[in-house]
């Protein structure tokens, strides 16, 4: 007798059943299937998207939407009186507080007043992503509270997996709030990993490391109904800013006024718009340098020309970083040949006696007994040479004779 597949499948699920019938699986066996099994846990962080910087949360929970920081009437309005610092450290997990939110100035910290209602409201404060009209929380910073002696008091809270500073709006403060508890924690990407449902896909992403603070609050209308107003803050950059950057080192000091010879540059925290500036007496050039040899400790660029009136001139050469510019170092620009790292720059042969600076440098410093010895011979061998040659412009010219000498007995002097 032939079965098709069905009957096949069907046959020989009905023996192994048979087979087992009685026999109950191992204890890892049970755990394991039911794992299986088991539909997944309920996470209320889970609902994030694919861009990695936020996450969508229910429609009756959400911190999402758009910004909007006027009622719908127009005569209640949540304004940032005080924007926060550009940039500002996270704490991680592991390391002790880095301290509130600064305000631009660094001096204080961002304020946010509620204009044209009278009655008490609550503030909610979290960290959302770099999105100047759609707020979303943001997936890999929180906020946290920071206590201190003059910290204003404020509740933390957690909104749909979000932590949530709640500060009070009332007659006291002026319905003016100083934000002065906030700060900002990075979270564990493998933490973030585990609440995301493609973690695959947050991983091949680039992580973003800007935030803004987002201000957040309910109101009562004259009509009795309630409003949400959110505005947003500026971006705030949440890395360590690179240091400042450095020159320890030129291949060149001085060049010609054509420029075009290239330069090596070590030194500390080059960046990517890194520029070499050479700033003279009201004029100024920036140099680009090579993509390929631009590196945190090195770079590679190409001398710009002279733009000044006046030649020689000594210049400021200064490497400039992400706004922030290094210490100067002095560059000259001449029409002479420029000098390199360890070139000897030739000079001109002296036009005097050979024998009377030799005189003089007996006189000047007492010389060794062997280099004494060697010039007296020298003296001596130069007596009986006949008369110096007289050089094609009829300048008496010593050098000529002199270096009808052995080189050998100049050896001394010059060691």
């Amino acid at each position: 007798m032939f079965l098709n597949s069905s009957e096949n499948t069907a046959f020989k699920s009905r023996k192994q059943a048979s087979s087992t019938r009685g026999r109950l699986p191992a204890p890892d066996q049970q755990a394991k299937r039911a794992r299986l099994l088991a539909p997944p846990p309920a996470d209320p962080c889970d609902n994030s998207n694919d861009s990695g910087l936020g996450v969508d949360f229910n429609e009756d929970e959400s911190l999402s939407g758009f910004s909007r920081a006027v009622t719908s009437d127009g005569s209640i309005s949540l304004n940032v009186i005080s924007q926060p610092e550009s940039q500002h450290r996270a704490r991680y997990q592991t390391e002790g507080s880095r301290g509130a939110v600064k305000d631009a100035s660094g001096q204080g910290h961002p304020v946010v007043k509620l204009d044209g209602y009278d009655r008490a409201a609550v503030l909610q404060v979290f960290i959302g992503c770099d999105d100047e009209r759609m707020v979303n929380p943001h997936l890999f910073y929180q906020a946290c509270r920071v206590s201190g002696k003059t910290a204003s008091p404020c509740a933390e809270s957690c909104v749909a997996g979000t932590n949530v500073l709640e500060l009070t709006f009332n007659k006291e403060n002026q319905f003016t709030i100083i934000c002065d508890c906030v700060g900002i924690l990075k979270q564990r990407n493998v933490d973030v990993a585990q609440r995301v449902e493609n973690a695959c896909a947050q991983k091949s992403r680039k992580k973003s490391t800007r935030c803004r603070l987002v201000f957040r609050t309910q109101v009562e209308l004259p009509n009795g109904m309630t409003e949400t107003l959110q505005v947003l803050s500026n971006p705030i950059a949440c890395t360590q800013l690179p240091g400042m950057p450095e020159i320890l080192k030129v291949s060149r000091t001085s060049s010609s006024s054509e420029g075009g010879k290239e330069l090596f540059v070590l030194g500390k925290n080059f960046l990517k718009d890194s520029r070499v500036v050479f700033q003279g007496r009201g004029w100024k050039n920036e140099a680009v340098p090579e993509k390929e040899y631009l590196q945190p400790t090195h770079l590679v660029c190409t001398i710009p020309a002279y733009c000044g009136s006046s030649l020689p001139e000594t210049v400021e050469m200064f490497v400039r970083s992400n706004s922030r510019q290094s210490e100067a170092v002095h560059f000259t620009y001449n029409q002479s040949a420029d000098g390199r790292w360890g070139q000897q720059v030739v000079q001109p042969p002296p036009q005097s006696n050979v024998c009377e600076l030799l005189q003089d440098l007996i006189s000047a410093k007492p010389l060794p007994p062997q280099s004494g010895t060697s010039v007296e011979k020298f003296l001596s061998d130069i007596e009986q040479q006949p008369q110096p040659s007289v050089t094609a412009e009829g300048d008496p010219f010593y050098l000529a004779t002199a270096g009808q000498t052995e080189s050998s007995v100049l050896d001394p002097i010059v060691q």
